[in-house]
């Protein structure tokens, strides 16, 4: 028969086990959620450029239809049946574009909402790991 440790000092160990094991998964979650900031921060960039050059894009398309609907009209006023076409084709292009340009900026707001909605879980995950870890 084995001698019989003291439950104390069982305890004592398998608590020093729980321990160390806790602590490193908890590094291992620390590590994985301090990655996936990190890839969250530079989505997050990414996106915010993507929709400050949508909005520029979507600002010159405006500019140019504008242009192209001065064309028409002066095309009208000279009664240049072939000009005035070709103006307004090219401004009904424009404004197919910028409705497509338009849809593109607000999946991008939607896009750019979620990743800050998950940033924001992220770093309170990580707030609860390291207050925890100290």
């Amino acid at each position: 028969m084995l001698p019989v440790m003291c439950e104390a000092d069982c305890k004592g160990n398998l608590g020093d086990i729980f321990d160390g094991t806790q602590a490193f998964v908890a590094a291992g979650i620390g590590d994985d959620v301090m990655d996936r900031l990190s890839d969250l921060r530079e989505e997050l960039g990414e996106v915010r450029k993507e929709i400050k050059d949508i909005l520029a894009a979507t600002d010159s398309l405006t500019e140019a239809y504008d242009e192209a609907h001065r064309m028409m009209a002066k095309a009208e006023a000279e009664r240049d049946h072939s000009t005035r076409a070709k103006m307004y084709d090219e401004a009904k292009r424009y404004i197919n574009l910028r409705v497509t340009f338009e849809e593109r900026h607000l999946n991008l707001r939607r896009r750019l909402d979620g990743l800050e909605r998950e940033k924001a879980r992220m770093e309170q995950m990580m707030a609860v790991f390291t207050n925890g870890k100290q």
